[in-house]
């Protein structure tokens, strides 16, 4: 016992110097990389706060723009529908004032006055004037509905004249109207007269404003969310109004089904979020691309809809050089504080041979870990002069491509692009190994 303990007293003073040089490095390598982790932390940090404030703000933004539009809807078909109750409006100046409301909107694509049965003359069943804008210029045209069909028919699907009638003003759900020749939705204000003797309001017919959904169309494609990213629109129940993959809207299909067709939980949270006209964000990884986004949500006033756009994180404006650089450093410091620490634990005895062969494996691991790594960098993390594609995966980004295409066209007035269908024939396919896979 005595000779041990006057052994470990006898350490040279080299030794002594190595193992203080070893901790020196280990503290100083420990340091050094929290505080890069921190620096690199803090800087991504700054880029997503920054830009999840901009997307908010321009989603709100967004939202706002919409809610106007339906507001500026209502605002008009309900003073007119006031002003036809108290008869401050004849039948025959009626349609001058509603073709000025429609003029003096360029967001307003059409509007009628439909008044009930025999409600504008005792001998005529059905009278409705519609006017809707035709062609760039936006000229209005009149037409009559009822040589187009009845639309006082029970279950008719004319929801714009009989839900208003039956119980009020509002918003219709988008549909697809004959006489307009588009995709829309309305807003229906009743009017009233009062029955002689009882003093009673007895429905007179609405009055309508529409807006073409190719309005709100305009106004989320135009949004700066990301070459990959796109913005969709659902109503209160989830279901979409607008969406790049237009078979969504065609099948009438919500938030909850898609969700469920996909097998994401997201898109659950997301109809939550629509239910409760709540806005917010919410981290997402595509469940067909696998590409990390924030889903951003902003209910409309008014309404009850809800925007939402997704912004795919790849497409952020970030300096990836910085971004390796800090990496590559932080990496460069772990090795060196695990180098360290190995030996110290090590106990680095020059006479151990067994203890040199460990650090050495040890070391090398390190080493070949920190090329892997450096490697992957530079394979995922490309140079900030590199051009920026768009990875076209599913339906909804290729439609965000082709629509951006058009507008472009539309503003040079140029011809409209011609989108040719292709794709890829696959003959064969052969796992050579565990990564490889040939293609034929």
């Amino acid at each position: 016992m005595a000779l041990a303990l006057e052994n470990q007293n006898t350490v040279s003073p080299s030794r002594r110097w190595l193992r203080r040089v070893l901790l020196f490095f280990t503290l100083l390598s420990l340091i050094f990389g929290s505080g890069l982790t921190y620096e690199h932390w803090n800087h991504k940090e700054k880029i997503y706060s920054a830009e999840k404030f901009r997307l908010l703000t321009l989603t709100r933004n967004a939202s706002k723009e919409i809610g106007k539009i339906l507001q500026a809807a209502k605002f008009s078909a309900e003073t007119l529908a006031k002003e036809l109750t108290q008869s401050k409006v004849g039948k025959d100046a009626m349609l001058l004032k509603l073709r000025k409301v429609l003029a003096d909107n360029n967001n307003f694509y059409g509007g009628a006055i439909a008044f009930a049965p025999y409600r504008f003359d005792p001998q005529t069943r059905l009278h409705s004037s519609y006017y809707s804008k035709s062609g760039t210029s936006g000229e209005l045209v009149l037409s009559k509905l009822e040589d187009i069909y009845d639309y006082t028919a029970e279950g008719s699907g004319y929801d714009w004249y009989t839900r208003p009638i039956a119980g009020g003003q509002r918003w219709s759900e988008p549909y697809w109207d004959e006489a307009g020749r588009t995709y829309m939705t309305t807003y229906s204000a009743p009017f009233f007269v009062r029955e002689p003797g009882t003093n009673k309001e007895l429905p007179s017919g609405v009055v309508t404003i529409d807006i073409s959904m190719a309005q709100i169309k305009n106004i989320i494609e135009t949004l700066d969310i990301g070459a990959s990213g796109f913005g969709a629109l659902a109503t209160r129940d989830g279901t979409y109004l607008y969406h790049p993959n237009y078979d969504y809207v065609r099948k009438q299909l919500t938030i909850r089904k898609v969700g469920e067709l996909k097998s994401d939980p997201d898109r659950t949270l997301i109809a939550e979020m629509a239910e409760n006209v709540e806005a917010g964000i919410i981290n997402h990884v595509s469940t067909t691309t696998g590409e990390a986004s924030w889903l951003i949500v902003e209910p409309v006033p008014i309404s009850g809809w809800s925007l939402q756009n997704t912004f795919i994180k790849n497409d952020l404006d970030i300096d990836v050089d910085i971004l390796r650089h800090q990496i590559i450093w932080i990496l460069v410091s772990a090795i060196i504080f695990l180098t360290a620490m190995s030996a110290s634990f090590l106990t680095v005895n020059l006479d151990s041979s067994i203890r040199i062969s460990v650090l050495t494996c040890i070391v090398s691991f390190l080493l070949l870990s920190g090329i892997y790594i450096v490697w992957n960098l530079a394979l995922n993390y490309h140079t900030s002069g590199d051009a920026q594609e768009l990875k076209i995966s599913d339906k909804a980004t290729l439609n965000v491509l082709t629509s951006r295409y058009k507008k472009v066209r539309r503003e040079r007035r140029s011809p409209a692009p011609l989108f040719i269908p292709t794709g890829l024939y696959i003959d064969t396919a052969k796992f050579i190994s565990a990564n490889d896979v040939m293609v034929t």
